[in-house]
């Protein structure tokens, strides 16, 4: 049996089966709720998984036409969840034990422009034709004014742009980052403070730092649990989820961080430089 968590632990899960399918998606939707290159989604029937803690702190939010998307209201970690199609989606980062590897990359035309798919996976630009899951459309975004990279949640109550090049961007793969994200990795861009304004919806920020922690602090919006930038004052800088971005940063990940703490069912298949743990 396979069990997960959200990062503060208060939403907890048991899976009494192995999922029967298993997708990295790369529509923005999954970006944005995972502030990272793609989500992954093990797939199981209803009854073999149960919710064993945390129900009243999970908040829901329908994405689209079939998908309610739950997350932790307390920390943001997406949780699993539902929709229209019957089945549970469970975002494997969560999870504690190894599990079954991604069977197939989906909505790979929607991918964002700083992340390249490799490896040898199969890439459809839909749902499989097998699974019979409907056809999800993504509205076309206009263009951004010269010079601004601009960032907005799934709802569009939270939205901040940046104004200045990005120092540097990175997938970092340990527990924190796996757990918080749901995902197998974090995908972040650091950006100096002064060049980083929110231009909505800063109410609807909400933030959790692992205690004991002294800088991981996950930042999300608290009606549909995109993830936010994370504002350091005392660095001037702000850690930016690559995902959440709507325009092309300019910016590449450019090295692995802690893949001595890799998901068991994710394999790095890019040539980006790796490191054990942070980089020296």
């Amino acid at each position: 049996m396979n069990t997960g968590q959200c990062l503060c632990g208060g939403v907890t899960w048991e899976l009494a089966a192995e999922p029967f399918q298993a997708f990295n998606c790369h529509c923005k939707l999954c970006r944005k709720a995972h502030g990272t290159a793609f989500g992954t989604y093990w797939f199981v029937r209803p009854e073999e998984i149960r919710l064993t803690g945390g129900e009243d702190i999970t908040v829901s939010y329908r994405s689209s036409h079939m998908l309610v998307r739950k997350f932790c209201g307390v920390c943001g970690s997406v949780v699993p969840y539902g929709g229209d199609v019957g089945d549970i989606a469970v975002a494997p980062g969560g999870c504690h034990d190894d599990g079954k590897p991604s069977d197939c990359n989906v909505f790979v035309p929607h991918g964002a422009p700083w992340h390249r798919v490799t490896g040898d996976l199969p890439c459809h630009d839909d749902y499989p034709l097998e699974t019979g899951y409907p056809r999800v459309e993504e509205d076309p975004v206009p263009p951004p004014p010269p010079g601004i990279v601009r960032g907005w949640c799934m709802c569009g109550s939270v939205a901040f742009q940046t104004t200045d090049s990005y120092m540097r961007a990175w997938n970092c793969h340990c527990s924190r980052c796996r757990r918080g994200r749901a995902a197998a990795h974090s995908s972040d861009a650091l950006i100096d403070l002064r060049h980083l304004q929110f231009t909505q919806g800063e109410d609807h920020l909400k933030s959790f730092r692992v205690p004991g922690a002294r800088y991981y602090t996950q930042v999300f919006c608290d009606l549909c649990g995109s993830k936010m930038p994370h504002v350091d004052p005392e660095h001037g800088v702000a850690i930016v989820p690559l995902g959440i971005l709507e325009d092309d940063p300019g910016v590449r990940p450019g090295i692995h961080v802690f893949v001595a703490s890799m998901a068991g069912w994710h394999e790095i298949t890019d040539d980006l430089e790796q490191h054990d743990g942070a980089p020296v």
